[in-house]
This record gives structure tokens, C-alpha cells and sequence, in this order.
């Protein structure tokens, strides 16, 4: 069945645009067809008109592309149209700052960067065109914008990759003229001086010296290394023979054509240039170019061209290209379509089309005699394809029906023009009304109107049903002007007045309950279902077969069941369920509840991508399958619907750890194998979520190894489990203190390891008295137990008999330790008792004689550290002397120096201990003693 429309007043959006006009933008100056012989290979474009990054405005060249582009073909992005989003590029020694912008057009950033790196904007036109034909091509692909300009493509090998894209084309082509004029030193071709240029790059066909006269041509030929031979220069605009290279040719022929040349153009009537076949109309005193034969077609009328000489043609002064759009002997001015004219009325009428009243072409009356008069050009168009167009305000905005404009003034008999006459004006917002239903060209896309205005677009699982896809066709480019503002056409939808399911007749009413109930339809407005046309409404439970598809699904009390033609059979004998088959959008059975089955560890995997696991009828969401395989469970997994995983009896729970329970017993998962943890407090260092199995769990394997708090890896690399995290235990030493030489360890797979967060290192057992350090820091440390001691002066550790050279470890190591007290000096406690440390053993002190030495200078050593020193049976006495060979006598806390006879008087002259320059720098100083 088609669609039924519903005939309505044109949407409010109309009204106000009738009365929009907007203004043309002008363009550059008029051109002046290029000559062969007037090409000098020196000299082929000025300096002033090459290095000027003020030419043009975006305005201008978006105007110029327009003007010069012929027309899109279906399914291409042209130049004119063509928006990407362009990066911000810093200033440097060639180009200012560039600011992007999320979209910008490409006539934006051919005036932008010219404007940035001072080159103009025309050049940037004309290169585009040499190298790719982008101004004009009417089907342009994705590579000649990737490789727009040229740049990083050399002759002679592949094109680079990093400068691709055409905005970077187009910035790094301008700058790359600013470095050849800032390092003319650096280049093959420079200004000023005489060049051997090449023909073409083999190197075979030859060169000649040419006086590079200027910056811009030595650029040119920096960019573009060859010169045209005359083979080239006699057949400007096509090919010369083997060895001819085309690009600085191109170049001077499409400035010269485009932007002007020294050599003007003529006039005459259809004339051809006999040197290059470029024809033109001679009319009223000038000669107007005809750009294409297209355009020579709609003047076929006024006869064939005749040839001329290139000189003959160039006194003739030229006016503006030959186009649809002319003015006749009296003034009137016509749109010309196959050959036939019709009367623009105004010129509000002609900016509306996107022209101007200004200069044109003229024809004489002789002309005019020739071609049909048509009458009065309406504002409402009819194309070759059947579409229908209102042009209005410089844009054409498409249209299902004539009549939706007589409201507004508008006739609703419309011109027949071709399809290309019209493709230069800017497409512009639809005129729709409530009940519209329309398609894309592409038949990818439809809108439909509602009754109270909102547009709704289709989905992909629309395409196909006939309600859609015989609708009226609109250009894709109006269709996106359609935006759905109601959001997507569901497949079921509800309103005040039932339940609907899109079919491919149009809604068909349905109860709800058949289709998982109320909650698997969207709601919307009431305008939706009086808006799409009805298909009928099945009583009850019902077959349905989504369009394209082979399998038939009874639809019966919440669910979808796959049936086949003799169970169908049998559904309408036993319950008398009608046998006809409702053919409905693809996804009008997504997600509609299917009953299903499956064993105990099967996956499952609906249309979202989420994995389940099935346990005695539950599905558990799956977090990576890495559990999976821990469990030692199969990991194929099973793509279904999601009318399937809808109809899932339960999915509660997550597998999103190692960590299981089976009845009252807790596990960790490992390479296919249950561990039970060894203790409460095991399973707490472990710090896992547990996930509780049912019937799954009995066919899992379980192990007898306990798992405890250590762990290793395949490296060998041992770890602790401490509240969730694991601990590195850097050597067996540290492996034993926590008890690893009666503990079983578990081998960890690097997966699993990995999900366990790194804590701090186990404090690592290093023998006491041994001096270590650490990466990037210049402390050195002594071995106290298991802490550390700052070690101020390695004349400490002589002092009491140890090595001094030190084992580097890593900081991590270190960071388990609290912040060691500092070794101050040679004097020590071991328990209460003090001692000196001297010549490599410790002296021992009576309380009388350690009571006159400071208390600050001592530092207390762990039982460990002191059973490593050696004890000597030699006190220590006050009588001290140092390496500068003076003796003092320690009292009260100083030390006084024993000068003349005081040595004597106080019997010390047996007595004196040699000490370390630590001990005499703890003790303060006091006064010296002479007798």
C-alpha cells in the first residue's frame, strides 16, 4: 500500500523566508585568455601579484569557485561545498598565526592561509586547479584533496604521507614558497641569475638557460623544476609530446585565463581560437568565452562557431563568460534553458537566483530572434528528475507537492529548468507540511512530518518498507536540512490510542502484551500514529516476519517464538490464530522476549556486546573473560538476539574478580583451578570480591593447594598479598622473615598478577653492619637490625671493624625503612652499655668514665648490629688523642687539651686512646690544661 499524505497549510518557517534577500558577492576581475607566445619562462608571474596575501576575500574566492565550478555530480563533495575542520597553526619565519575552527569551508582557508603566509590567494586557486582540478571537477575523490596541492608529491617518488589532507595541502604549499624566497640559497632555481631548467624529468629530453628575472618564478620553478617546451606551448591547453612537462605552463595559462594576462581578448560572434579552439560569442561590441560545451549546447541555436586567428580574437575586448544568464538588446534579462528564454522579472528575482543585474553577456537582436521565448521564469522549478523547487532569497528550497506555496502568493505552474541549471544555488530548508512523508535521493534516509510538526527521521532497519521508500524524493543535502527534531521513527511506539509496529504498509495496531508488553514501545505524541498510515490490526497473537528476513515469529503473550511453516500450521488449527503473515520493519522483533536454554558455563552475547555466563538458569554479566579462564570454563562465546538475553530468567551478578564462593567455602580462581584460601585473614590480604556460584560451581576443578599470602610469577618474582595489593619480596632472605621457607606459594598467570595493585616492597633483610645506598641519592646507610643508621663518616664504620664499601639497592627498598636516626659518631650503646669504637673493636666504658663523655653523642646499635662487632677487653679511659697528635682529657662532657705538664699530673701518659675524627668532633671543646 502507499503511503497516505495528509494535506496541509505550509510550515510557519516559510513565510518569513519570502522575505529574505541576500546580497551577491562579487568576484575577481574579469580574465584575459592566456597566449602561447606571450609565455616567458623567466618571467612568469610578478612578484607584487604573486606575494600578496590581501587578493582575495573568502567572500571572493568562495564567489570565484562558485562561479567557476560546473556543478557537483551525485555523491561528490566539491569545492565549493567541500568544510573540514581546520588546526591551529603557530607563527614561525614564514607564516603568521592560524587560528582553527571546528568547520570551515574551503574557500575560508585558501583566503585565511594566503592572508597567513602572504601568498595569493588567486595562486592558491590556480594551483588547486593545476594539480588536482578541484576548482572545477565535478566528481572529485578523496585522494586529489589528500593531495591537493602537490606538496611532498615529487615526480619521482610517492607522495608524503604527513602532509596529506587538504588544509595542510594548502598551508604547507603557501609556506613552502616563503622558505624557497627566505633560503634562495638553498634551492636549484634562483632570481637574477641564469638557470639550466629542465623539460621534463627525464633528464633525456633535454634543458635550456633561462634568466630567472624574478622570486616568484624561481619559486614556481623550485616547486615545479620544469619549463615547457615548445610542444607544450603549441598545444597550451592539452598535451605536447614525450618529453613535455605541463605544471608552469598550467600555471601561467589558468592565472592568465582566470586573473588577466599582458594579452587581451577579443570579441566577435561564435568564434574559435584556431590556436588553442577556445571559442567565444561575439556580441555587442565584445566577445564572451563559452566555458563549456554544455553552455555552447544552450546556444545552439544561434549557430555553429567559425575560426579565427589568435590575433583577430584578441583585438576583440572581452566581457564576462558566456552562461545561462543574459541580457537582450532591450534591457529584459533572461535565464537561457535548452535554448529557450525565460524572463527573470526583477532584479530582486535575479538575486534570488544567485545572479546579478550587473554585467553580463548582450545579445543582439538577431540572437534573441533565434530562441524561443518561454515567457515569464517562475520562482517555483520542475527538474528532468521531477522534483520540485521554490528558489527563494539565493537559495532553492525542495518541495513535495506545487500546491504547498499558493498561499503565499506563489503560481503553482513551474518552469521546467535542468537539474544543472539550479545546482550552483545554495540548497535551502525544505517546505514541508504535517502528514509529509519524503526519502532521500539515496533512499538511506526519509523525514516524516507529524500532525503537530515534529519531524521524526528512519532507521536503517526502515529501509525497504514500501510506505518509506516510495515516498517522494528529496536531495540528500535537503534532507539533512530536515533535522529530527522528534528523534528516530521506532519500530513499536504507543500513544493514547494503543500500541503500533511499523510495517511495510505503514502502523499496524497491535496489544502490547504480544510483544513483551507496554514497556518494550516507545511512547509519543498522538500526532505520530494519526500521521503514518495504517496497515490493519491483527486481533491476537499473530505471525510476524521482519522485511527481508526468512524466519516467522509467533507473537503470543510476551514472546517472540521462531516458528517454521508446519508449526504455524499447527498454532492456527489448535488455537485458530489467523495464518497470515505480517511483514514488519526489521527490528520491530528486537528485544521482544525469546525463551531459550542453555547448559551450565555457556556464554552468551546479545546485540550491546555484553558477555553473560549461564549458572542454573541466572546469567551472570561477564567483566572480561579472563575470569572466565580462570575458571577454567570454555571461552567460545554464542551471538544472539537481544530478544534473547531479554528473555533470560535472571541475570543477577558480576564475574568481575577471581573470587568465588560455593556454599559456605570462598576461592581464588587460577589458571583453570579453585584455591580455598588457607584462613580467614589469607582471604582478607587477598582483598577480592567474591561472586557466589550455584550449580556452575560443582563443575569446577578445586584444588588441594591452599592459597595463601604469597604468590610468584613466571619470572620467579615473589609477592606478599596485603589488603588487596601485593608486596615485591626482593631476596630469599626477606622470602624467609615472612615466612616463605614453610609457606606454599600459587603461580600466578601475568593477567592476573597484573589486576593486583603493586603495594610498597616487603622490608627487605639485609645483614647487619653492611653500608648500602640508593639510585639518585648521595646517603649512605648502615645495616642496624632491620633498620638503618644514616652513616655521617665512613671513618665510623672503620672504626668498628666493617667494610666500607657500599651495595646500591633500589629506592623502593629504602622506602620501606622509617627515617633512620643518624650515626652521630664512634661512641655507641649496645643494650646499656657503652663503648668506643676504636682500631676496628668496641672499648668498653665504666659508668664513671661514660658518664663524663656527652649523652647526645652516643647512638644506640640493635642486638643484631652489635653481635657483629668484635668487643675488646681494653677499656676505654678520658684520654683521648686524635690525628693532629694532641691528647685531651675528657670531664664533664669536653674535652680540655693536656699541654705542659698536665699530661703527667694526671697519669695519662699510659692511658691515651687513639679515636676517630667522628668521636673528637661530638665532644665540644673546652679549656686547655698547662699543669
Amino acid at each position: 500500500m502507499r503511503p497516505r499524505l495528509i494535506v496541509a497549510t505550509v510550515v510557519a518557517s516559510l513565510v518569513g523566508a519570502l522575505l529574505t534577500v541576500v546580497s551577491p558577492v562579487g568576484v575577481a576581475d574579469e580574465a584575459t585568455a592566456a597566449t602561447a607566445s606571450d609565455f616567458d619562462p623567466g618571467f612568469i608571474i610578478s612578484d607584487e601579484q604573486f606575494f600578496a596575501g590581501g587578493a582575495m576575500t573568502a567572500g571572493q574566492v568562495q564567489a570565484f569557485i562558485d562561479a567557476k565550478h560546473p556543478g557537483c555530480s551525485a555523491g561528490y563533495t566539491c569545492l565549493d561545498t567541500y568544510t573540514q575542520r581546520t588546526p591551529s597553526m603557530p607563527a614561525d619565519a614564514y607564516c603568521s598565526a592560524f587560528t582553527g575552527r571546528a568547520s570551515e569551508s574551503a574557500a575560508s582557508i585558501i583566503a585565511r592561509v594566503g592572508a597567513a603566509c602572504d601568498i595569493s590567494q588567486r595562486f592558491l586557486i590556480v594551483l588547486l586547479e593545476k594539480e588536482q582540478s578541484l576548482v572545477t571537477h565535478r566528481a572529485p575523490s578523496a585522494s586529489r584533496y589528500e593531495k591537493a596541492t602537490g606538496f611532498g608529491c615529487p615526480d619521482t617518488a610517492p607522495c608524503d604521507a604527513s602532509v596529506g589532507g587538504f588544509f595542510y595541502q594548502i598551508y604547507y604549499g603557501a609556506r613552502q614558497f616563503q622558505r624557497y624566497a627566505a633560503h634562495p640559497g638553498n634551492y636549484n632555481h634562483r632570481a637574477g641569475v641564469v638557470n639550466n631548467v629542465l623539460y621534463n624529468p627525464n633528464a633525456a629530453c633535454g634543458s635550456s638557460p633561462v634568466l630567472i628575472r624574478n622570486v616568484a618564478t624561481a619559486g614556481l620553478y623550485n616547486y615545479t623544476p620544469y619549463q615547457p617546451n615548445a610542444a607544450a606551448l603549441r598545444n597550451l591547453y592539452g598535451t605536447g609530446d614525450s618529453c613535455s612537462a605541463y605544471g608552469n605552463r598550467n600555471t601561467w595559462r589558468l592565472w592568465s585565463d582566470w586573473f588577466g594576462s599582458p594579452t587581451a581578448i577579443a570579441s566577435g560572434a561564435f568564434v574559435r581560437d584556431a590556436s588553442n579552439g577556445r571559442i567565444y560569442l561575439a556580441s555587442g561590441g565584445r566577445k564572451y568565452y563559452v566555458p563549456s560545451s554544455a553552455i555552447l549546447a544552450e546556444y545552439r541555436q544561434l549557430g555553429s562557431s567559425q575560426d579565427r586567428s589568435a590575433a583577430e580574437i584578441a583585438a576583440i575586448p572581452s566581457g564576462p563568460d558566456l552562461g545561462r544568464t543574459v541580457r537582450a538588446s532591450n534591457g529584459a534579462v533572461y535565464l537561457v534553458e535548452n535554448s529557450q528564454l525565460l524572463h527573470f522579472q526583477s532584479c530582486a528575482q535575479l538575486t534570488a537566483w544567485k545572479q546579478t543585474c550587473g554585467d553580463m553577456p548582450t545579445l543582439e537582436p538577431g540572437h534573441e530572434a533565434r530562441m524561443l521565448n518561454m515567457g515569464a521564469l517562475n520562482d517555483l522549478v520542475t527538474t528532468e528528475d521531477g522534483a520540485y523547487w521554490l528558489v527563494q532569497s539565493g537559495t532553492r528550497r525542495q518541495l513535495t507537492d506545487p500546491a504547498r506555496v499558493t498561499p503565499f502568493g506563489y503560481r503553482a505552474e513551474p518552469s521546467a529548468v535542468d537539474a544543472a541549471t539550479i545546482a550552483a544555488i545554495t540548497i535551502g530548508h525544505p517546505v514541508v507540511a504535517p502528514g509529509d512523508v519524503v526519502r532521500s535521493s539515496d533512499r538511506l534516509q526519509n523525514r516524516v512530518i507529524s500532525s503537530n510538526g515534529r519531524v521524526y527521521s528512519s532507521q536503517s532497519s526502515h529501509i525497504g518498507l514500501e510506505f518509506l521508500w516510495f515516498a517522494p524524493a528529496f536531495e540528500n543535502r535537503s534532507i539533512a536540512l530536515l533535522p529530527a527534531t522528534a528523534g528516530a521513527l521506532p519500530d513499536r511506539f504507543r500513544d493514547s490510542s494503543g500500541a503500533w509496529v511499523l510495517t511495510t504498509d505503514g502502523a499496524m495496531r497491535v496489544d502490547p502484551q504480544h510483544y513483551g508488553g507496554s514497556s518494550y514501545f516507545t511512547q509519543v505524541s498522538d500526532a505520530l500514529s494519526a500521521t503514518v498510515s495504517t496497515s490493519g490490526a491483527p486481533a491476537g497473537p499473530h505471525f510476524a516476519r521482519p522485511f527481508g528476513g526468512t524466519t516467522t515469529y509467533l507473537m503470543s503473550h510476551g514472546y517472540a517464538e521462531a516458528v517454521s511453516a508446519s508449526t504455524m500450521e499447527w498454532y492456527s488449527r489448535t488455537y485458530a490464530i489467523p495464518t497470515r503473515v505480517w511483514e514488519v520493519s526489521r527490528n520491530a522483533v528486537d528485544a521482544v522476549p525469546v525463551r531459550s536454554s542453555y547448559a551450565d558455563g555457556t556464554l552468551v552475547r546479545g546485540p550491546s556486546g555484553a558477555v553473560y555466563l549461564m549458572d542454573g538458569g541466572n546469567a551472570i554479566h561477564v567483566a572480561s573473560m579472563d575470569f572466565v579462564s580462570a575458571l577454567g570454563l570454555p571461552t567460545r562465546i554464542t551471538d544472539v538476539s537481544s530478544g534473547i538475553i531479554n528473555g533470560l530468567a535472571s541475570r543477577e551478578g558480576v564475574l568481575n574478580s577471581y573470587g568465588v564462593r560455593i556454599g559456605e567455602t570462598s576461592y581464588v580462581a587460577v589458571n583453570g583451578t579453585l584455591h580455598p584460601f588457607a584462613s580467614a585473614a589469607v582471604k582478607t590480604a587477598w582483598g577480592m570480591r567474591e561472586l557466589t556460584l550455584t550449580s556452575l560451581g560443582s563443575t569446577l576443578t578445586v584444588s588441594t593447594q591452599a592459597a595463601t599470602q604469597l604468590v610468584y610469577d613466571a619470572a620467579g618474582r615473589t609477592y606478599l598479598l596485603d589488603a588487596g595489593k601485593r608486596r615485591y619480596i626482593d631476596s630469599g632472605a626477606t622470602f624467609a622473615s615472612v615466612g616463605g621457607n614453610t609457606t606454599p606459594r600459587l603461580l600466578l598467570p601475568a593477567t592476573q598478577m597484573q589486576r593486583i595493585p603493586e603495594g610498597s616492597w616487603v622490608r627487605p633483610v639485609y645483614p647487619s653492619g653492611s653500608l648500602i645506598t640508593t639510585e639518585g641519592r648521595g646517603e649512605v646507610w648502615m645495616v642496624n637490625g632491620d633498620g638503618l643508621l644514616h652513616l655521617g663518616d665512613f671513618a665510623t664504620a672503620q672504626s668498628m671493624g666493617l667494610p666500607t664499601t657500599s651495595t646500591r639497592v633500589p629506592n623502593q627498598a629504602i622506602a620501606t625503612f622509617s627515617t633512620p636516626p643518624k650515626l652521630r659518631s664512634s661512641l655507641v650503646l649496645c643494650g646499656t652499655t657503652a663503648y668506643a669504637a676504636v682500631g676496628g673493636s668496641l672499648r668498653p666504658m665504666t659508668a664513671e668514665v661514660r658518664a663524663q663523655y656527652p649523652a647526645a653523642a652516643f647512638t644506640q646499635l640493635k642486638v643484631a648490629l652489635c653481635e657483629r662487632l668484635r668487643l675488646s677487653t681494653t677499656p676505654m679511659t678520658q684520654f683521648i688523642r686524635g690525628a693532629d697528635g694532641r691528647v685531651y682529657y675528657v670531664e664533664a662532657g669536653v674535652r680540655h687539651w693536656l699541654g705542659g705538664a698536665a699530661l703527667a699530673r694526671l697519669g695519662g701518659a699510659n692511658r691515651i686512646v687513639d679515636v676517630d675524627r667522628t668521636i673528637m668532633s661530638a665532644i665540644p671543646v673546652g679549656a686547655t690544661w698547662t699543669s
